[in-house]
């Protein structure tokens, strides 16, 4: 929702410091004009620049509005690094049990479980540049919701770009596992003749049976011999494209992955297309998997500017630091449809 000029003045006059204060009038008792006309004065540059800083780091990058893009998959990262550069992933290798002896000898024998470890590090370092003038931001005052406007097109523009390449990243992510080390394939054959309903049947049917089977430990859909499986309270990932949740229909997905005597949790997320090309003949329908299969950390995400006097021109600085990466230990299964030969 855009707000007025005096609106926003206020809210940057109330994050001020106590001499900003003291000294920048407050536009609901002075008017806009007389704090403008404070700000523009080259003798109170110290003032704008506070009221810029405090413009756009505290107020724009708190408040981005609807026209952001949002990276959809957000919810699937795994929140902040809190140090280091470097995440450490660890599963270990079951082991066999041996039949009871009554006179063992082996009490001080020394056994350790086979470790498979992968390390996450920082691997994402973009960012993002943005510049305004001088004359712009004077001009934002002229008009009732000017700022609300500069402020926007400082932050929605960054911040887009920066949750799209994220979301870019994390696809990416999908295309290294299929190129790596591959995916459990569950390829369904398709009958001659058959309608869009039986194929989303069929398709379910698939989705249905690889959500029980990961209950048991297996290593079959890790592609790393560490057993793997999911609890009874943990939520799937359902990965489809927009034209396959449209033959599958929201609803009908519902009906098949959340009846009550299955009790199986999932989340279904749309991917606008395959980062990569299955075999010849072959469809990708979805991918199941778990929240866990993308490790994604953020490291470092903040802005910063730099006045040049020269130009009268400030640059805005989005750096987003992050770790990339997936995991080789959770269960993911593609689910492909083929024609009958």
């Amino acid at each position: 929702m855009s707000e007025k000029n005096s609106t926003i003045l206020d809210r940057v006059w109330l994050e001020g410091t106590n001499e900003y204060q003291q000294r920048v009038p407050q536009a609901s008792q002075a008017g806009i004009a007389q704090v403008a006309e404070f700000l523009f004065d080259p003798m109170n540059r110290m003032y704008l620049n506070q009221f810029v800083d405090i413009l756009v780091n505290r107020i724009g990058m708190t408040r981005i509005n609807s026209m952001v893009w949002d990276n959809p998959w957000t919810w699937l990262k795994k929140g902040k690094l809190p140090f280091g550069s470097t995440v450490q992933d660890v599963g270990f290798e079951w082991i066999k049990a041996h039949s009871y002896e009554d006179d063992v000898t082996t009490l001080l024998e020394i056994n350790r479980p086979e470790i498979e470890s992968a390390y996450y590090t920082i691997n994402r370092r973009d960012q993002y540049l943005i510049s305004t003038n001088y004359d712009e931001l004077r001009n934002a005052f002229l008009d009732e919701y000017g700022l609300n406007r500069f402020i926007n097109a400082i932050t929605d523009v960054p911040v887009s770009s920066d949750n799209y390449d994220e979301f870019q990243c994390m696809k990416n992510l999908i295309l290294e596992r299929y190129t790596r080390d591959g995916f459990y394939e569950h390829v369904i054959t398709v009958p001659t003749g058959a309608s869009d309903a039986d194929v989303a049947k069929m398709v379910l049917q698939a989705g249905r049976m690889f959500a029980a089977k990961f209950r048991f430990p297996s290593i079959y859909y890790n592609m790393v011999p560490i057993p793997a499986f999911t609890k009874s309270d943990e939520s799937l990932v359902f990965l489809c494209t927009p034209e396959t949740q449209a033959m599958l229909d929201v609803q009908a997905l519902a009906a098949a992955f959340n009846r009550e005597d299955a009790a199986i949790k999932y989340r279904i997320e749309i991917i606008d297309e395959w980062p990569f090309t299955p075999a010849d003949g072959q469809t990708v329908q979805c991918i199941i998997t778990t929240e866990d299969f993308f490790q994604v950390y953020d490291a470092l995400y903040t802005t910063t500017s730099f006045y040049n006097p020269q130009t009268l021109t400030t640059n805005y600085y989005l750096t987003h630091w992050e770790v990339m990466a997936y995991s080789p230990f959770v269960p993911a299964v593609i689910i492909e449809t083929e024609p009958a030969s």
